[in-house]
């Protein structure tokens, strides 16, 4: 058999690669595996490595590979890529690169959350995202895949105010979780308040000025705060602050004490807004003071000449609204009453003359601090009860046709030609006099609106009037005052018969020469032991407080008087009177004299007046006349010196002289100066005006003069002491007042 040439080729290369298979090389090589990040380049793998193939020791390019993707939505699994040649005996040679793509290390979001809490203005405002805003954030991950939902919850408060509680989620799918504790997931809440946020408007508030009548409060009717409503509907909510108040809501009304008190309202309104009105309330002190008055006051005329030739015209007396006063207190109101016969409080006083004869009725008002006024109608009495008024005449009525006198004189044991007594004769029976007070009130109740035909439209506002009838009770005495003459005589004519009355001297002024700094040694020295005072005149001049009873207490008034030269307010009278038969008779002081039963004219009336605080001229009295009976002295003290002798002039014993103590009165400590003839030891001892011993030293002199201070601690209260001084002899001692300030 003949072969062909072909033939014999293929047989020859089969039988070639069939014995010669061990001999041929061929490999092919994959790029290692690579793990990316999703955000890594993954649009050209080249950049990753290529297969290779070495065949007969000659390396080659693979080629292209054909690629699988395994990678879900966010990018994160795996790439396959497959290299597959064929070598020179048609056999397929393959490799695989694996390409593992992971997401970052880590998932969360770098979020910007809306505003929270955050207003919105409006009634019914757009309330969407779009206008409250969104979540933003910053995508870190580029493989993310992030979804955004929010729920919305309404809180409604009223028309006003409500609010949204908006809940964002926001979830990143590819980092999300649930397993890991709901890693990818976020939540936020928003808060939205919509709020009418316009402010509620109210003109200022007026003060409210209410009186009070009981000295201590009164009810004040508050009214309520009105508001329009708000734009968004519905009304305000309003409350006070005052504890006054019957209740805590918009009604401030309730029983205020006397004073000024602020109220302050709080207005709610929008979401929890609030705006703040305040006003002021004054509760007065109203009361009126009590008026006390003397009903009927009957006084005469003194001649005048008017135009100066020596011949008296007319006649004329001056008259106090106080005069008609017997007692008017404040009611509620501290302080001085003040007597006017108008609501003029400068209206003290009026000037009457012959044309004002016979009876004038007048209005007596009583003023308090606070200016509240209340009012007596009295009647002034003018007569003229002397010839030396020529044409000054006037007809009696038939019930002062009578002539039935009380008369007398009014003496005094000191020197009373500068001071004109005043006898005032009151009636004692009391009347009782009530009117009427009305306080009319105008209350705008409504109002009425017209149209007329032209086309006006007229509105009238209709009142309410509302009368108060207001009875007060005054209570009244009737009185006739005249003024003594020169000598003290006085004559009150025209009394009615069968009534009661009280004749009581007034004398108004006094002389302040008359009581001096020997008066107050007197009393000192009184008090001390060494003088006493046994004369009731003496006593009664001592006794500045009327209390019956010399002491301590007067002495403190009567040196008030020395060194101020006026009496004390709490000294009434200047001058105490005594009913001169009563004391003949029973041998008890009285000051007034009492008249009952009147039917008959007196003349024997007499007084005697007594200057408080003038011990001295009753002293001096005495001892011209040679009537020592008055002062028992204490002769061992040598104490009768305090009374014929000033301070300066005194010596102790024979051997200290010129004793000054200065300064007198003083702050501290007074400090004595002094003679000695001799170097020796003297005793000082300080006691009260009542003799209590508060302190003593032992001081040595030197012989000379000698300048010595009094140890301060004796003197610890302001008031009055005595300083006794006494040598080591002991055989005498004088005494000295000091007074510390």
């Amino acid at each position: 058999m003949r072969l062909s040439v072909s033939t014999l080729l293929i047989l020859l290369f089969a039988f070639t690669h069939l014995f010669a298979v061990e001999d041929i090389s061929f490999s092919i090589d994959c790029p290692d595996p690579v793990t990316l990040d999703c955000k890594d380049e993954l649009w050209d793998l080249s950049m990753y490595g290529n297969a290779t193939y070495t065949e007969n020791y000659v390396t080659s390019d693979a080629g292209l590979p054909s690629i699988e993707y395994f990678l879900n939505s966010c990018n994160i699994g795996i790439i396959k890529r497959t290299w597959t040649v064929e070598d020179q005996y048609w056999n397929q040679h393959s490799c695989t690169q694996i390409i593992t793509v992971v997401g970052p290390e880590s998932g969360d979001l770098d979020i910007t959350w809306p505003e929270s809490p955050l207003t919105v203005e409006g009634c019914n405002p757009d309330t969407s995202p779009d206008i409250t805003g969104y979540p933003s954030y910053v995508n870190t991950n580029p493989c993310a895949i992030i979804g955004t939902n929010y729920t919305d919850t309404e809180l409604v408060f009223g028309p006003q105010c409500k609010k949204i509680r908006r809940v964002w989620h926001i979830i990143d799918w590819c980092t999300y979780d649930p397993d890991l504790g709901g890693a990818g997931e976020y939540f936020f809440t928003q808060t939205i308040k919509v709020s009418d946020s316009t402010e509620p408007i109210h003109t200022e508030l007026d003060t409210l000025t209410v009186g009070s009548y009981n000295c201590v409060d009164a009810y004040v009717q508050v009214p309520e705060i009105e508001l329009a409503p708000s734009s968004c509907g519905g009304e305000y909510t309003i409350t006070h602050n005052s504890v006054y108040a019957d209740t805590t809501g918009v009604n401030a009304s309730g029983v205020y004490p006397i004073g000024t008190h602020t109220v302050g309202y709080v207005v709610n309104y929008g979401c929890s807004l609030k705006k703040f009105f305040y006003q002021t309330i004054v509760v007065e002190n109203d009361a009126n003071p009590y008026p006390y008055c003397i009903s009927k006051i009957t006084t005469v005329l003194c001649p005048v000449d008017t135009d100066g030739d020596g011949i008296n015209d007319d006649g004329k007396v001056e008259i106090w609204a106080k005069d008609f006063d017997i007692g008017s207190t404040n009611n509620c109101a501290s302080g001085m009453l003040q007597f006017s016969f108008s609501p003029d409080v400068t209206h003290t006083h009026e000037t009457f003359t012959c044309d004002h004869l016979g009876d004038n009725t007048l209005q007596m008002y009583v003023t308090d601090t606070h200016g509240n006024q209340s009012y007596c109608i009295v009647t002034l009495e003018i007569q003229n009860n002397t010839d030396d008024i020529p044409n000054c005449t006037l007809g009696l009525s038939a019930s002062q046709d009578h002539d039935y006198l009380i008369s007398g004189q009014v003496a005094s044991l000191q020197d009373l030609q500068s001071q004109t007594p005043r006898l005032a004769l009151t009636s004692v029976e009391i009347d009782t006099l009530a009117f009427l007070l009305q306080d009319t009130t105008y209350l705008e109740i409504g109002q009425e609106t017209t149209l007329l035909s032209d086309g006006t439209l007229v509105t009238t506002i209709l009142y309410d009037t509302l009368i108060d009838n207001i009875i007060d009770t005054l209570i009244t005495q009737s009185q006739i005052s005249v003024e003594a003459s020169a000598d003290g005589t006085y004559a009150i004519d025209h009394v009615e018969l069968m009534g009661d009355y009280l004749l009581q001297p007034v004398i108004d002024t006094f002389d302040i020469s008359l009581v001096s700094s020997r008066d107050a040694e007197i009393l000192s020295a009184h008090l001390w032991g060494n003088v006493k005072l046994t004369d009731p005149y003496m006593l009664l001049a001592a006794d500045m407080d009327e209390s019956g009873t010399v002491d301590e207490e007067d002495f403190y008034l009567l040196m008030e008087v020395v060194r101020f030269r006026t009496f004390p307010e709490s000294i009434d009278a200047y001058w105490t009177t005594i009913d001169v038969k009563h004391y003949a008779k029973s041998g008890e002081f009285v000051t007034a004299i009492e008249i009952q039963d009147f039917d008959a004219s007196i003349d024997d009336n007499n007084f005697l007046a007594v200057l408080k605080g003038d011990i001295s001229s009753l002293v001096d009295a005495a001892a011209d006349t040679g009537l020592s009976s008055g002062v028992e002295i204490d002769i061992a003290s040598e104490a009768q010196s305090v009374i014929t002798r000033e301070k300066s002039s005194t010596t102790l014993a024979a051997e200290i002289t010129d004793v000054v103590i200065s300064p007198n009165p003083f702050h501290r400590s007074p400090v004595i100066t002094l003679e000695s003839p001799i170097n020796t030891l003297m005793i000082l001892e300080v006691y009260t005006v009542v003799g209590r011993l508060v302190g003593s030293q032992e001081i040595s002199l030197s012989k000379g003069s000698n300048t010595l201070e009094v140890n301060a601690k004796h003197f610890a209260q302001r008031g009055v002491y005595l300083i006794r001084l006494q040598t080591e002899a002991g055989d005498k001692a004088s005494h000295f007042t000091v007074v510390k300030e």
